[in-house]
């Protein structure tokens, strides 16, 4: 068997009669033409490309021509795209992480109950780990602090809730 003759090629558009006046026209060798052909490539032939092609992105309706154009316009690496591509979680790419509660235990302080320690810290005024901290150090005088922060709470709580009594939930 010889070789398969490659009659009439058409490529993005203009027929060439034989492989070897298209292969003149890119400026490829003729065997390029024909493995294109063969693989079923023949848009790439002329692309500039050898190995890797680029293929469009489309994150949350916008499209982008190529993976590295989408990691510039979302400021992350070629690698995280193709990350999300293969994990099909495009649509999450350039977003902050969303918070998992999966691991909060729920905290009570004097009469006030919290969903997680960290939501307990924030709402008392301090920052996002210090009740745990306290709690893992058994520190007395964080454990004071706290208390009295949340007895606070408590004493705004109730003097809102009066209030609200008083004249109801959206004024006189």
């Amino acid at each position: 068997m010889g070789k398969r003759l490659y009659r009439d090629i058409d490529i993005k558009g203009v027929t060439y009669p034989t492989v070897n006046d298209a292969a003149a026209h890119f400026g490829v060798q003729a065997e390029t033409i024909r493995a294109a052909i063969r693989n079923g490539r023949i848009d790439t032939i002329g692309s500039g490309y050898r190995h890797r092609f680029p293929m469009r992105i489309c994150i949350r309706g916008q499209v982008f021509p190529s993976a590295k154009a989408a990691a510039k316009h979302f400021n992350v690496t070629v690698g995280a795209i193709r990350q999300a591509l293969s994990k099909d979680r495009l649509d999450a790419v350039g977003l902050p992480r969303k918070y998992n509660g999966a691991g909060a235990k729920p905290v009570t302080i004097g009469r006030l109950e919290f969903p997680s320690m960290a939501a307990a810290s924030r709402m008392l005024g301090f920052s996002s780990g210090y009740i745990s901290k306290a709690t893992r150090r058994r520190s007395l005088s964080a454990m004071q602090r706290i208390l009295g922060a949340a007895m606070r709470g408590e004493a705004c709580q109730s003097k809102i809730g009066a209030q609200t009594q008083k004249t109801g939930a959206f004024g006189p």
